[in-house]
């Protein structure tokens, strides 16, 4: 099946399920069991979730005062940093030989590949569920009610919400408020250490050949049986020796490949055991067949290299979205966490004008991340990852 088939049959499926969904829930009485469907938006209103998170609170308090007193400093950094990144960047994008990195909406199947959002949805489960419930529980430590929480589906993600009583918030002082609202990201960027930390110990970082995500129907490495997140260790003794620099890994296999021609025959050692291929019928670009692939590196433990992979991508893609989550939440945009941090710093010093300048604020970074999308685009094409 082809990738535009693959990509019809996804959207086809998800609007039968959110039709059949939106039917159910004018149909059942799912109001009573705290359930609330809209249009792509279905959210779950735990009484369980509200009360855990009052229960975490009520322990170890002086640890989440540290937490909440750290995030702060941290939150000041974080938004001086996404700042910083998509001015950056936006000037980038604008030089014509510079390389900005591509800043564009996650839609699966148009900038991410549909085979990535296994691990997508599971990163940002962990991702904006533990955001949400650090909120939570940093709003209980100062004595901020709870007036809701519980999960949700968005299109195709699952989430979490928390909804302090706002009343109450506004009312707290401003240290109360900018430690509640800055804690989610602090809370995703501990995520991305501890991510980060754990592939450093878990994964030897010598790469030792590639994975393979894509493989062209008809070509020489399909017809030899090579699929989808099998390994090839080496070919014709390219990999064997890939060294500790990963770009240069990267160059030698380009190269290589790039020199195969028709009448070449390749003896792959692969995850699937030795392969011989035949090339017959060559293309400049993909002569192998391979449309996509990564550079594998090996755990520590002793599992095998399909569990090495999925581990891998699976803290990869948490990598990715808890750093994101982290950075681009506290940029002074509504209705990210980082629009309201900087309007409560202004209005404890400049209370008249903090409305108009967080208009303002909004305003102008909403224009700084469209022009990065669109530059983006321009410049990458709806980037595939």
């Amino acid at each position: 099946m082809s990738y535009t088939q693959d990509l019809l049959s996804f959207g086809v499926s998800l609007l039968i399920f959110w039709l059949v969904v939106f039917l159910l829930g004018k149909i059942l009485p799912l109001e009573y069991y705290g359930i609330e469907v809209k249009p792509a938006y279905v959210t779950f209103k735990s009484s369980k979730f509200k009360a855990l998170l009052c229960r975490i609170s009520e322990k170890r308090r002086f640890f989440w005062k540290i937490l909440s007193n750290l995030s702060i400093a941290f939150g000041v950094g974080l938004t001086i940093y996404a700042i910083y990144f998509l001015l950056d960047n936006l000037l980038k994008l604008f030089e014509p030989g510079a390389q900005g990195a591509p800043v564009l909406p996650v839609l699966p199947g148009l900038t991410i590949r549909l085979y990535w959002l296994p691990y997508l949805l599971l990163a940002v489960s962990f991702g904006v569920i533990a955001h949400e419930a650090a909120h939570g529980v940093i709003a209980r430590i100062e004595d901020i009610s709870l007036k809701s929480a519980g999960l949700a589906f968005v299109i195709a993600f699952p989430a979490g919400f928390v909804e302090p009583d706002e009343k109450e918030f506004e009312d707290s002082p401003t240290l109360s408020k900018l430690r509640v609202v800055s804690v989610g990201s602090f809370v995703n960027l501990v995520m991305f250490l501890i991510v980060l930390f754990t592939m450093s110990a878990l994964f030897v970082n010598a790469p030792s050949g590639i994975v393979v995500t894509e493989v062209m129907e008809g070509s020489p490495l399909h017809r030899a049986g090579v699929q989808p997140w099998d390994v090839i260790y080496d070919i014709n003794g390219t990999l064997r020796d890939m060294g500790y620099n990963t770009g240069e890994a990267l160059q030698n296999l380009t190269r290589f490949i790039a020199s195969v021609t028709p009448g070449n025959t390749l003896e792959l050692a692969t995850s699937r055991g030795v392969r011989w291929i035949a090339i017959q019928n060559s293309t400049r670009e993909k002569p192998l067949g391979i449309l996509s692939y990564w550079i594998y590196y090996p755990s520590r433990t002793a599992f095998g290299s399909f569990f090495d992979v999925q581990l891998w991508f699976t803290l990869f893609w948490g990598q990715i979205v808890y750093s994101s989550l982290a950075i681009l939440n506290m940029l002074p945009l509504f209705p990210f966490d980082g629009e309201k941090f900087v309007f409560y710093m202004i209005k404890r010093f400049a209370k008249e004008r903090s409305e108009e300048l967080r208009i303002i604020l909004s305003a102008v970074f909403l224009g700084i991340i469209a022009g990065n999308m669109i530059l983006s685009f321009i410049k990458h094409g709806p980037f595939l990852f």
